[in-house]
């Protein structure tokens, strides 16, 4: 609960976390974790959501606008609708179709994509006004303003040495060590 000003900015956690990189022991009670969120924030940005591991999603609530993270995985789905001066967001999509359905156009870039895979491999859903974030991603709205980012991005490392029996070997040891470190 925010009393006054001063308690700006606020980061609601929604979810869980159970390790953060460069703490030994997790806070005990629920105002002592959101009180180390909110220093990792005011000292690192949203970016400091990398130090977390859990499945979680941020609401980072601030004087003039605010911010959504979510985990590296994206366990926690978050749809935002946004047509300004009205944004919305929802773990399912389908809330936000049938609450904005009047002011929803088709993104006709990725209709062939989700008829052809029931997914769009771009941060679009069908609708221009609706945006889906991915591992990592942060949508904020700051001073009427909207703009995405994102602290985690999978990477992918060609190696061309690699070819037959061995191509299946080395995907399984760089898989494991991807996982490792997100996990």
């Amino acid at each position: 609960r925010l009393e006054h000003p001063q308690d700006l900015p606020a980061v609601f956690l929604e979810g869980y976390v159970y390790a953060i990189a460069g703490i030994s022991s997790l806070p005990k009670s629920d105002s002592a974790m959101r009180d180390l969120l909110r220093e990792f924030y005011l000292k690192e940005g949203a970016h400091f959501a990398k130090r977390l591991r859990g499945s979680f999603t941020l609401f980072i609530l601030e004087e003039k606008g605010f911010s959504l993270v979510t985990d590296q995985t994206c366990s926690r789905p978050v749809y935002v609708f946004q047509s300004l001066p009205v944004i919305a967001w929802s773990p399912e999509i389908l809330p936000l179709v049938t609450t904005f359905k009047d002011r929803l156009t088709l993104n006709l870039r990725n209709v062939g994509q989700v008829l052809c895979s029931e997914f769009s491999f771009l941060d679009d859903t069908l609708f221009n006004e609706i945006l889906f974030l991915r591992p990592g991603g942060i949508f904020s709205y700051v001073q009427g303003e909207t703009k995405r980012n994102s602290y985690f991005r999978f990477r992918y490392d060609e190696d061309h040495d690699v070819s037959g029996p061995m191509a299946g070997k080395k995907i399984g040891q760089k898989l494991n060590q991807r996982l490792s470190e997100v996990i």
